[in-house]
């Protein structure tokens, strides 16, 4: 199957950007009914490090999954 990449510019300033992709009032303007929440992970968020370590290992799984048919339970995903 062929990869398929949008590449795409936004004529804006990157802060009006983070604002429509990361806060709950820009979100409820294009994509949610309804939405709460702070914008972003800030690197000095103590689960900073641990959250981007997860979504790398989230993110092999559903590779090893689709590639390989490799199946991992929930239950099975966190252990050491």
């Amino acid at each position: 199957m062929a990869d398929i990449f949008h590449h795409f510019t936004i004529n804006s300033s990157i802060e009006k950007v983070f604002v429509g992709i990361s806060t709950p009032n820009g979100l409820d303007k294009w994509w949610t009914k309804y939405s709460t929440g702070n914008p972003g992970l800030d690197e000095k968020y103590e689960h900073y490090k641990i959250s981007c370590y997860c979504w790398a290992m989230y993110l092999r799984v559903i590779k090893r999954f689709i590639e390989y048919g490799e199946e991992v339970p929930y239950e099975k995903r966190l252990i050491v």
